[in-house]
């Protein structure tokens, strides 16, 4: 206990023992007059005083009653006197606000727009990391793994034998699906769309159930039988919102299941509010074959960790030997489904701390300089009779005034800001908001929360000023404020160590930029080996039921790719699986003749194409020839990209040479080389090869066409001409492929966006700060400033005091910056493309900016300093 505590709560002991001795000396003395009563009566002094006692009552009783009254009274005077006292202080706090408006305004405004920042990405961060997803118990549902990690093992055995059903006895619910396409026939507007086979623990897992309609029964998932149920926005936009369609029958083609039936039953709709942490949910049919599950949701009272252990111990044993590294690992749900978006969210939360800690800290240098120039009138205070603990307090409210309107102010403008953000958020990310954009908008205890954390910011960078102006010697300081005398009041070392910070921070949120800018230069500099104008890309499915076989398949390309190509607006049309920008697809052990093995080999991604391919994307050739027509019935071949043909024959020419792709056995001929083509933004860029259509014929393609008009209004011209083709074939998911390529690099631009507003604005504060604290540091010494020009100093001279309080604040802060900076650029290390975490060039250059920044904030000070003439300063004091 420190000594001012020890000495308060003595003071207060010593004053309830004297209070209690008061009272007992009240009723010693009525005790003591009223026997000397019953004695003079002719009682004598022992019966006088028995019966004095009598006629008293319980004594102790009363006297219990008058101190706890006493008591009592005494705390409503002081909660009186503190009302009272806290009155005043706001009073005297918006007061001073009215006198000051600039510093008041500004004040408000600096905290209320960085509160409004953090409350804004702490709300975003809440709805997609904090906040449960939309499920009931939704901390007990888990994603299953197949292997150690999210990244593809080499060595992962086959999982084709294993008795998926003994998992029953770990969880107490496995969700299972096979995501599936589905075309649905008929109404002469065929439409494609995304679905899924589910288990029978879908619903129970998830809680959820049809709003209209049922569910699948057990019997249902056992004999296959053809029954869907469909989502809320599949039945508006096909249906109608038909109360009738339960029960009605579609023509509905599997992509991945062509043998199950064409024909299936509707038997519910789902809720327009189901959330779903897959898209694949337009269609959803029961799945009738055990499969390795996607999620589960684990028993009460088993830990993540020991469900994991017994998933392991049963299904290790059913896979024999298997690589020692190699087991099955359970994940939270919400950490699966954000993983990506996590470190995007942690360094715009960390950057908007830092936004808030400079806000703060700017405010807080405005009130140190303040409170310096209000010394005189708080000594008057004190020499008047306040006390220093109601100086503090009432400078204190000033503070809390400040803060409160900023907080509330900032937070309304958060709730605005995130009440219309949720489709750009989710866009952005290109991650739904779990449960819904709605579920974005902040609740009452995040807005409280962030209330009372601006609050607190306010009061935690308003009570420094306070206490350092309240403990001011007062000698001297009336006479000075009665020559008008203003000394510094504030320490100087505060001044310089908020200045500094201000400047650290601001470093690290402009490194950041900074990377994050290169970043998206880098992005739009690097070539992506095609042109991506006036293409139009789509999906296609094949439905299995009316393309059997390879033949059929072909003719159906054919003759769709013809169709597309003689409508009006169309230069050429091809096709191409998978879709390059349809997200990481996973590359292949490429194998050369008589070089290697089939294991150690460079991996590539193989892409299969129709021979209008190159010409559609003008993809440039670089060798040999591109496919033919021909190719279909002929030798196998193949085209490599230049990268590939140099890691497999560096001092030889490719055509000719033969290859072999994974695990398939035929030999490819090189029959050319085409450019290196850039995939959807990662880290790495795998090589690339294609394979003629004709030779290898998929069910599920991509569609890509050349446009002679906008790509935009294309659509529905190029579904109506598919359409005429069959009636089953629909295109899906229509859009520009440019559109594709700019929303592929669309979360770093975000996130460089984000960052760059807030380095500006922390930049802005910042050298507000630093000119404010020169500005002040030059009025405080005005007087010595114009002796010295009075006995001969020059401008440079005079430049040089100004220049040496500011230089070593800003080469501390750099100091600081650089430093701290990596740990910000450790949480964008993931985002970043084409640059390093720690490039040199982006820290020299964001250290060289402001300093340079720095410099022209004390450039203004030091016009001021050496513009004065010494006889107006020296007159002035």
């Amino acid at each position: 206990m420190s000594a001012d505590r020890k000495y308060r709560r003595l003071v207060r002991l010593r004053f309830l023992k004297a209070s209690d001795r008061e009272l007992s000396d009240e009723f010693r003395f009525h005790l003591d007059m009223r026997t000397a009563e019953l004695v003079r009566s002719g009682l004598s002094p022992h019966h006088a005083r028995a019966e004095a006692l009598r006629q008293f009552g319980d004594v102790d009783d009363a006297w219990d009653y008058c101190r706890s009254e006493d008591r009592r009274r005494m705390r409503e005077y002081r909660f009186t006197t503190w009302l009272g006292n806290l009155r005043r202080d706001l009073l005297l706090g918006l007061r001073a606000m009215r006198r000051h408006p600039a510093f008041a305004v500004t004040s408000v405004v600096v905290l209320a727009v960085a509160i409004a920042i953090a409350t804004s990405v702490y709300g975003v961060v809440h709805a997609y990391v904090i906040r449960p997803l939309p499920y009931p118990d939704a901390g007990r549902l888990v994603h299953v793994i197949a292997g150690p990690s999210r990244e593809l093992f080499r060595n992962a055995p086959s999982l084709a034998s294993v008795n998926w059903t003994a998992l029953d006895s770990v969880f107490a619910a496995t969700v299972a699906w096979d995501l599936d396409g589905f075309t649905l026939a008929g109404d002469d507007r065929p439409e494609y769309v995304d679905g899924a086979w589910v288990s029978p623990g879908y619903f129970t897992a998830l809680g959820m159930r049809p709003a209209v309609g049922r569910g699948f029964t057990g019997d249902e998932y056992t004999t296959g039988t053809p029954v869907a149920i469909i989502s809320d926005a599949l039945w508006a936009r096909r249906f109608g919102r038909d109360p009738g369609v339960v029960g009605r029958s579609i023509r509905a083609h599997s992509t991945d299941r062509p043998a199950e039936n064409q024909r299936m039953t509707i038997v519910g709709v789902m809720p327009a509010d189901a959330w779903h942490v897959s898209r694949f949910t337009d269609v959803l049919r029961p799945l009738s074959t055990p499969r390795i599950p996607s999620l589960a949701r684990l028993p009460d009272g088993i830990t993540m960790a020991e469900a994991e252990r017994r998933l392991n111990a049963i299904i290790l044993p059913q896979l024999g030997a298997v690589d020692p590294a190699w087991h099955m690992t359970l994940v939270s749900l919400q950490d699966e489904y954000t993983y990506q978006v996590r470190p995007i969210l942690h360094a715009l939360l960390g950057a908007s701390a830092f936004l808030l800690l400079i806000g703060g800290a700017s405010v807080a240098g405005a009130q140190v300089a303040r409170m310096s120039a209000r010394r005189a009138e708080i000594q008057v205070r004190v020499a008047l009779g306040a006390s220093r603990h109601r100086v503090i307090m009432q400078l204190l409210t000033e503070s809390v005034v400040l803060a409160v309107a900023a907080a509330i102010s900032g937070v309304l403008l958060a709730h605005l800001v995130l009440g219309a953000a949720g489709p750009f958020v989710a866009e952005q990310l290109r991650a739904d908001v779990p449960g819904g954009a709605q579920r974005l908008a902040p609740g009452g205890a995040v807005l409280g929360l962030a209330v009372l954390l601006g609050a607190l910011i306010g009061v935690g960078f308003g009570m420094l000023p306070a206490f350092l102006s309240a403990h001011i010697p007062s000698a001297g300081a009336l006479r000075s404020a009665a020559k008008g005398i203003v000394r510094g009041a504030g320490s100087p070392t505060l001044r310089r160590t908020l200045i500094a910070g201000q400047v650290a921070l601001t470093m690290m949120l402009l490194v950041g930029a900074g990377l994050m800018t290169r970043s998206i230069i880098a992005l739009g500099s690097a070539p992506l080996g095609f042109n991506a104008e006036s293409v139009v890309k789509a999906n296609l499915l094949l439905p299995l039921g009316r393309f059997s076989d390879a033949a059929a398949r072909r003719a159906g390309v054919d003759r769709m790719l013809a169709t597309l190509a003689a409508t009006p607006g169309v230069h050429s049309a091809a096709v191409v699986s998978p879709h390059p920008y349809r997200g990481t697809i996973a590359p292949s052990v490429v194998t050369a003749e008589g070089r290697g093995s089939a294991t150690d080999g460079p991996q590539a991604v193989m892409y299969v194409v129709s021979p209008e391919y190159f010409g559609v994307l003008q993809i440039p050739g670089i060798t040999g020839r591109t496919f033919r027509p021909g190719d279909a019935d002929g030798t196998p071949v193949v085209i490599v990209s230049e990268a590939l043909a140099r890691r497999l024959w560096p001092d030889a020419d490719p055509i000719g040479r033969r290859l072999r792709v994974g695990a398939d056995t035929v030999w490819r001929s090189v029959i050319g080389t085409v450019r290196e083509t850039r995939e959807v933004v990662s880290a790495t860029q795998q090589p690339d090869l294609y394979v003629p259509y004709a030779q290898l014929p998929r069910a599920f393609v991509s569609v890509v066409t050349r446009v002679r008009s906008d790509p935009a209004s294309m659509g529905p011209v190029l579904q109506r001409a598919v359409a005429q083709v069959d009636d089953v074939l629909a295109l899906a998911d229509v859009e520009p492929l440019a559109a594709v390529v700019d929303r592929d690099g669309s979360r770093h631009r975000a996130l460089a966006g984000v960052l760059v507003v807030f380095a500006a604005f922390a930049l802005g504060l910042a050298v507000l700060g630093l000119y404010s604290s020169l500005a002040y540091v030059v009025a405080q010494r005005r007087q010595e400033i114009a002796i010295r020009v009075a006995i001969g100093a020059s401008p440079r001279g005079i430049a040089r005091i100004v220049l040496g309080e500011g230089i070593p604040v800003v080469a501390a802060g750099l100091l600081a910056g650089t430093i701290l900076s990596f740990a910000l650029t450790r949480l964008l290390a993931t985002q970043l493309y084409g640059v390093t975490p720690t490039d040199p060039l982006t820290f020299v250059a964001i250290a060289a900016v402001l300093a340079l920044t720095a410099l022209v904030a004390i450039a203004v000070p030091i016009r001021q300093a050496v513009g004065v003439p010494p006889a107006i300063a020296l007159r002035a004091d």
